[in-house]
């Protein structure tokens, strides 16, 4: 059996279509999702700015939409989404940012800094002592130091992560200090200058 030629294409291209639903109710209620954002947000500023790319997102899926009804309980989880990615990445360059190089609150052994955060690190277990040793003393990269110990990458980041926080937790019940910047104005009686 053969189809009619004339009118056929014609008519499968709108079977196929579905006009997009009218976004307009969501631009009244502007306020109202901001509000939901600055709620969930430390910074307001960024409010905006996710609004903004979950109204892009909105607009160009609003054809998968059923029905205008459910614009506005659809555009809400287009909103949770779009701020779990914003989240995401904002965790992600924090991420980025610390394994740029050594923390800023570690390591205690630049100039003029109090000589408790040499003593204290001999204190540590020796895997404290050696990934702090090789990552914040001798600036080697997360990646060499943990070849250096034949450990993953992952669990190097973590051995350094808690490395970090058991001499600082040393550092600030000897002395005071939390940071490697308030171990450099110690007045501890063994300040090294």
């Amino acid at each position: 059996m053969r189809l009619p030629i004339s009118g056929w294409p014609h008519q499968l291209s709108f079977a196929c279509y579905r006009p997009p639903v009218d976004l307009t109710p969501l631009l009244m209620r502007r306020d109202e999702f901001l509000a939901f954002l600055r709620h969930r947000l430390a910074v307001p500023a960024d409010a905006e700015d996710v609004l903004q790319q979950a109204f892009l997102t909105a607009a160009r899926s609003s054809r998968a939409l059923r029905s205008e009804t459910s614009v506005i309980p659809w555009f809400y989880q287009v909103l949770r989404t779009t701020l779990t990615d914003h989240l995401r990445a904002g965790a992600r360059a924090a991420r980025v940012v610390d394994d740029l190089g050594p923390s800023s609150a570690m390591p205690p052994f630049e100039g003029g800094s109090c000589a408790c955060g040499v003593a204290l690190l001999y204190e540590l277990p020796d895997a404290y002592r050696e990934i702090l040793t090789l990552v914040d003393v001798r600036e080697e990269p997360l990646e060499n130091a943990a070849r250096a110990l034949g450990l993953t990458l992952n669990n190097t980041t973590v051995r350094l992560h808690r490395a970090r926080k058991a001499l600082r937790d040393r550092l600030e019940a000897c002395c005071g200090c939390k940071s490697s910047r308030e171990c450099q104005s110690c007045r501890c009686a063994t300040a090294v200058v």
